[in-house]
């Protein structure tokens, strides 16, 4: 397990892309994406295939702990991309997607800042029924994160003297 990253979310795609290749090495492009990834992207780019592609698609808060941390749950997404080949359609080749929906689920991937990974859905962006010679699958998870550190702003003392001001009195905390 690491040490905590300052890093982390922007690194997160790539730490988790390289993860991905050591299972299939055979992936000629594995990745971390900046966002979403569909059709129009994919014809923009120029991306060898077999592939996966990770990208953190937001977050949102979560549970609020004592101290300078905060809890998030990421929205991460694996893109799957496979095209056709001179031997075979793309339809009948190895199942990445099912690779991954065996890796993924309650993976950390090294991180200590992270939670296990969860809420695993399969979403096919373009299939086999599609006339382009490409099959594009997005795999979605959540990942907890916590970011530790210092709070953004320092705390500011509390004076024992304060008490309430009415309208009519108006002054310094305080003041009698």
């Amino acid at each position: 397990m690491s040490d905590p990253r300052a890093d982390l979310l922007a690194a997160l795609p790539d730490l988790i892309a390289a993860r991905i290749k050591v299972t299939l090495p055979e992936l000629k492009t594995c990745k971390g994406q900046a966002g979403r990834f569909d059709l129009e992207a994919l014809k923009k780019k120029s991306i060898a295939a077999p592939a996966v592609l990770i990208s953190n698609l937001g977050f949102a808060q979560g549970e609020a702990f004592a101290g300078p941390s905060c809890s998030f749950l990421l929205e991460m997404a694996a893109y799957v991309i496979t095209k056709d080949t001179l031997t075979l359609p793309r339809d009948q080749r190895p199942p990445r997607s099912a690779t991954l929906a065996r890796l993924i689920p309650e993976r950390i991937w090294g991180e200590r800042d992270l939670g296990p990974a969860g809420d695993l859905r399969g979403i096919p962006l373009l299939t086999a029924a599609s006339d382009q010679a490409v099959s594009l699958w997005a795999i979605t998870w959540r990942q907890p994160i916590t970011l530790t550190g210092a709070p953004l702003t320092e705390p500011q003392p509390i004076n024992p003297l304060c008490r309430p001001v009415s309208a009519d009195r108006r002054g310094a905390c305080g003041e009698l």
